[in-house]
């Protein structure tokens, strides 16, 4: 579609922002673990679900949803976030081994 065309045509819905987001995961435990030690977050299993997490702080508001799916599709996911100071970030990641890609 041409751009003209794009600009012309008027959207369904107008997004002012993401609410929530349910991350996938192979495993619940680690991943509560592993988020809970990265990002210091308080999570808590969903009340009637042991398979699902719930992720709730000042700014964030998500699910972690254990499934079983291919190991591609969990190496497809991704996540993008800002911080204060890269810089130290990638001190902190490096120290811990943690793996990452700037972009």
């Amino acid at each position: 579609m041409s751009e003209e065309k794009k600009d012309k045509r008027m959207s369904l819905i107008n997004v002012n922002r993401i609410d929530h987001f349910c991350m996938l995961v192979s495993n619940i435990e680690n991943a509560k673990e592993y988020y809970s030690n990265l990002f210091n977050w308080n999570i808590s299993y969903h009340p009637i679900n042991n398979k699902t997490l719930m992720v709730e702080t000042k700014n964030l508001h998500f699910f972690i949803k254990e499934v079983k799916l291919s190991i591609d599709f969990f190496a497809l996911q991704h996540y993008s976030f800002e911080v204060e100071d890269i810089s130290e970030l990638i001190m902190i990641l490096d120290q811990n081994n943690i793996n990452y890609e700037k972009g």
